[in-house]
């Protein structure tokens, strides 16, 4: 041999080409997730619409994906809503700072909170206070 032992071996190159393909292609796939969502104008509760005439009212953020999902969703279904910006409107302010858990988006269905976003808790929400045709439900 020539003097080293099997715990001395020279360590392999690490592929540092396929980590960047696979990180730059994550971040394609997550970019392109987001824009697909950002088409979409904010309803704003007492601006365009008054919050009284909507069953739906969602707190939201405007830097907040799950926001514009929640958004996309609704507008998507159809469904009449619209949204206070915790961080823009002073009546959004005053519902968040009112709230016991500070998460965007928070959505009121009728007489239901949701917590964040979940399209299938959305979903069942809305069908259960009648808010939305079953016929147009994603299962």
């Amino acid at each position: 041999m020539n003097g080293t032992t099997s715990s001395e071996r020279p360590r392999r190159p690490r592929n540092v080409v396929g980590l960047g393909v696979a990180v730059a292609l994550f971040g394609w796939l997550f970019w392109s997730m987001l824009r697909s969502t950002t088409d979409y104008e904010a309803v704003m509760c007492d601006e365009d619409i008054a919050s009284s005439a909507v069953d739906v009212v969602m707190l939201s953020a405007s830097w907040c994906g799950y926001c514009r999902r929640a958004r996309a969703y609704l507008q998507d279904k159809q469904i009449s809503h619209c949204e206070f910006d915790v961080e823009q409107s002073e009546e959004g302010r005053r519902r968040f700072a009112g709230m016991s858990v500070k998460v965007v988006p928070m959505i009121e269905v009728g007489k239901d909170t949701l917590v964040g976003y979940s399209r299938t808790e959305l979903e069942q929400s809305l069908l259960a206070q009648d808010l939305m045709d079953p016929a147009h439900a994603d299962w």
